[in-house]
């Protein structure tokens, strides 16, 4: 199986590491979204939206961080290590993996593109300012929705080890791909206790440690609906 990624994007890389827990092999095949060779006509023909990550197994072409996740649970349903995906697992794990795309990243990512705008007007962080009024409206708005998404998943946390149960899923490398953005919003988690504990879980995985970018790039990438697929 090929996966067209970049390796900045957080949605690729919780394909990356849902591939590796899951026990299942990926040729990597880098796109680089800051260049726009998501936009190039080669691409195109695999993906027409021009968005990443898109899998490629034989003739099957996927695309949709969603999509992505369940085919590749799907494909490892049954074996030892994984279990059976089971009718209640799949609609447990579909219900979270929509929640993250529509709930949990939103407010984040609005959160570090205002910021970027603002980076790059020479403002930034939240001046008070009449020029960046609007701006940090966005941002104060942003992070009022973020505490409230983030209270969800934290009270569900306190009973629950991840998102799906007591083991590890698809849903949850979704999940943690947001989470790993909420440092570069500025989001503080002290509050969330079971989302911290959640996310160290996480982090100490070999799925999860050995997909982190090379520091080195220097680029950070949001979900946004124009370089990256839901």
């Amino acid at each position: 199986m090929k996966l067209y990624s970049f390796q900045q994007s957080p949605k690729s890389r919780s394909v990356q590491a849902a591939a590796k827990h899951l026990g299942l092999s990926l040729d990597l095949a880098e796109v680089n979204l800051v260049a726009l060779e998501q936009k190039s006509a080669d691409f195109l023909q695999i993906n027409p939206n021009g968005i990443v990550p898109v899998l490629v197994d034989g003739e099957k072409v996927v695309w949709e961080t969603i999509a992505i996740l369940v085919y590749l649970a799907q494909k490892a349903s049954n074996t030892s290590a994984n279990g059976e995906l089971t009718n209640d697992r799949l609609v447990k794990n579909i219900q979270w993996l929509s929640w993250q795309i529509a709930e949990l990243s939103p407010p984040i990512d609005k959160i570090i593109e205002t910021m970027l705008v603002k980076v790059m007007h020479g403002n930034p962080g939240i001046s008070g300012s009449e020029e960046n009024s609007f701006e940090d409206e966005r941002i104060r708005e942003a992070r009022t929705s973020s505490e409230r998404v983030l209270g969800i998943l934290n009270t569900h946390l306190e009973k629950n080890d991840y998102v799906t149960g007591s083991a590890i899923d698809i849903a949850d490398f979704a999940i943690m791909s947001s989470l790993s953005n909420c440092d570069h919003a500025g989001i503080d988690l002290l509050s969330f206790s079971s989302i911290r504990a959640y996310r160290s879980r996480i982090r100490s995985l070999d799925a999860w440690a050995s997909t982190c970018p090379p520091v080195e790039v220097g680029v950070m990438i949001v979900e946004s609906d124009n370089l990256e697929g839901k």
